[in-house]
């Protein structure tokens, strides 16, 4: 782990899964830890007005894309979902082919990798986000390169190949905004959303009066 501090120049009022997408991809090419995936993950969606499963306050110096250099709480197979974060699961499925017919661009995946007696993996997982999908062509983005120490846009069968050789993951978690969620309970007017610190400096055009 290490000091992650990401932008939201793409954030904008309302919550979508494609403002998610949209922040994600932005900040391809920030430095980063060889295990933040979950940071990362958690930081995109903060930025985006709806953080992700962990409803803990996670910024450092109320900066919504500072994540703090710790444990982010995760969606596991025995607790895939969090009430009140504002995403639906939109499956559990660990068939590779069933994932890519199912995101969308701004869906949140955690998966685990099988063990070889046929249960999930607790040091073999990952966290990212989907950021385009064109048939079977559906990109990601997450720390998954070489060094681990950048954020990266890569074809999400990099990661089916690694956690899922045989076309089976462990586990996996496919999380959604949940529009109606949203409509009801995050304020549409601003880029903050409900997001943790301090939005003024996120996204500047966003404030001027």
């Amino acid at each position: 782990m290490g000091s992650i501090n990401l932008t939201g120049n793409s954030a904008a009022p309302g919550v979508t899964g494609a403002e998610m997408a949209k922040i994600a991809l932005e900040n391809v090419g920030q430095a980063c830890g060889e295990t933040d995936c979950a940071r990362i993950l958690w930081a995109e969606t903060n930025l985006g007005g709806l953080p992700l499963f962990d409803l803990r306050d996670n910024t450092v110096g109320n900066d919504p894309g500072m994540p703090k250099d710790q444990l982010h709480v995760v969606p596991k197979s025995a607790h895939p979902d969090a009430s009140g974060d504002g995403w639906k699961l939109v499956s559990q499925s660990t068939s590779a082919s069933d994932m890519k017919a199912t995101v969308l661009p701004g869906d949140a995946v955690r998966v685990y990798a099988p063990t070889t007696d046929g249960g999930v993996s607790d040091t073999k997982v990952h966290s990212f986000m989907i950021v385009s999908v064109d048939g079977d062509n559906v990109q990601v983005v997450d720390n998954f390169s070489e060094s681990g120490t950048t954020i990266v846009e890569h074809p999400l069968n990099d990661i089916v190949n690694y956690f899922a050789p045989d076309g089976q993951f462990g586990a996996v978690t496919i999380s959604r905004v949940d529009d109606v969620w949203v409509n009801s309970h995050v304020d549409q007017s601003n880029l903050q959303g409900n997001g943790f610190g301090d939005f003024t400096n996120v996204h500047a055009d966003y404030w001027l009066v």
